[in-house]
């Protein structure tokens, strides 16, 4: 006999009238084993996600960083494959940290603005009007989508 799921439950994101899934997928652990040998690829993420939707789940958070952007394109390839409706699902990513297309093991974390500048990432990073505008073209073409529901502040 399987045993069914609750009903899933839907809140206010925040002050807004968007409604989310109380439960959010994280995809941090989605995306490259090169960046972290924790991380599951994208031949098993694809089928969790959709389990996660098929659950009620509309909530998706993943971030520019997340396997150097790896996590991002995983979530988009789901969205795609599995038809999931645009308009019925919230995707959430992030901004803040340097990312390399060329170097999936550059770690910017707690080394100097210079020593980042130096490594040639200068703008990589950051909150600049210039980074924030670069990053989220750049997570829309990872994500393969037209808009991003939520962008938050990585820090």
């Amino acid at each position: 006999m399987s045993a069914s799921l609750p009903k899933m439950q839907y809140v206010n994101l925040g002050n807004t009238e968007c409604r989310v899934s109380r439960i959010c997928l994280g995809c941090m652990s989605y995306g490259d084993k090169n960046w972290a040998n924790w991380v599951v690829e994208e031949d098993e993420s694809l089928p969790l996600i959709k389990k996660a939707y098929d659950a009620g789940i509309n909530f998706f958070d993943t971030a520019n960083v997340y396997s150097n952007g790896t996590s991002e394109i995983i979530l988009g390839k789901a969205i795609k494959k599995y038809s999931l409706p645009r308009h019925k699902i919230v995707v959430a990513t992030k901004v803040f940290s340097v990312t390399t297309p060329e170097k999936m093991f550059y770690r910017a974390y707690a080394k100097p603005k210079e020593d980042v500048e130096a490594d040639g990432y200068v703008n990589y990073g950051g909150l600049s009007r210039k980074h924030v505008f670069d990053s989220v073209e750049a997570s829309l073409k990872r994500l393969d989508l037209e808009y991003i529901d939520l962008l938050q502040i990585h820090r």
